[in-house]
């Protein structure tokens, strides 16, 4: 699954699974415009890194720029990977609050996809949208809503891009992704404090054979997602962990932590 020197955007690339993707693409022969909130400090081959706020509109549209100006205006794809999750109970849950992980989860990627589907019109030469999103936005999950409608909002973009892109060669997919290592401790910690006993039957329940997973085995499944191997795959929501499978899971594992 070589990728012979196709140019690639990746966000949220400066750490996880952004960078693990970073990596692997970068094995294969990509080219990477890396960007995150903090510049990636990856030292990639074939890459430049992109420092950007994803709640401006200006730095959102200058990344596809910024990655025209340094590798031509053929740029292949892009995967998304950024977000940010606040805690918060529907019944506490202020306009500010749902503004800002609306606009960083959502907007940024909305709009950083239109411009680079604009950019891809104008090139003729078709080309690969992927975005990540989580099992949240399959179902959801308590005290994370305004999260949880970020991540549906991105699988619905996915989609919708899909039919409207194809015209012009150009696929797009979503990913859903279940909790891995290092987000299961990170936004465990929110729900259940410094208790790892706690934490993992929580993201166990997020899980794809009941156990965590790791970023490179995500960057595995995205470097198929975006090569030519799935051509023939467009305006799909591939989940490493169904919808059906999480909502048993959640009621198991509410069983087993009053247990």
């Amino acid at each position: 699954m070589k990728l012979d020197g196709k140019i690639f955007i990746i966000t949220g690339a400066a750490e996880g699974i952004g960078a693990a993707i970073s990596r692997l693409l970068s094995e294969n022969n990509a080219k990477l415009v890396l960007a995150d909130l903090e510049k990636p400090d990856l030292q990639l081959d074939n890459s430049i890194s992109i420092q950007y706020d994803p709640l401006s509109l200006k730095e959102v549209q200058a990344v596809v720029l910024e990655a025209v100006n340094h590798f031509g205006p053929k740029i292949d794809g892009i995967i998304n990977t950024i977000s940010t999750c606040l805690v918060r109970p529907v019944s506490k849950s202020e306009v500010n609050n749902w503004d800002y992980q609306m606009d960083f989860n959502f907007k940024s990627v909305f709009f950083l996809n239109q411009a680079l589907a604009r950019q891809m019109i104008e090139n003729g030469n078709g080309g690969v949208f992927l975005n990540l999103a989580t099992t949240a936005a399959l179902s959801g999950a308590s005290n994370i809503a305004a999260y949880s409608a970020s991540q549906a909002a991105i699988m619905n973009l996915s989609n919708t891009m899909a039919l409207e892109l194809r015209e012009y060669n150009i696929r797009s997919n979503c990913l859903i992704i279940p909790y891995i290592e290092a987000t299961a401790i990170k936004y465990g910690e929110l729900f259940y404090g410094k208790d790892p006993e706690r934490i993992r039957p929580m993201a166990y329940t997020f899980s794809p054979m009941m156990e965590l997973i790791e970023p490179s085995e995500v960057a595995k499944i995205v470097l198929f997602l975006v090569s030519e191997d799935s051509q023939v795959m467009n305006g799909q929501t591939i989940g490493i962990l169904d919808d059906e499978l999480t909502n048993i899971r959640n009621i198991l594992n509410r069983i087993r932590l009053k247990g």
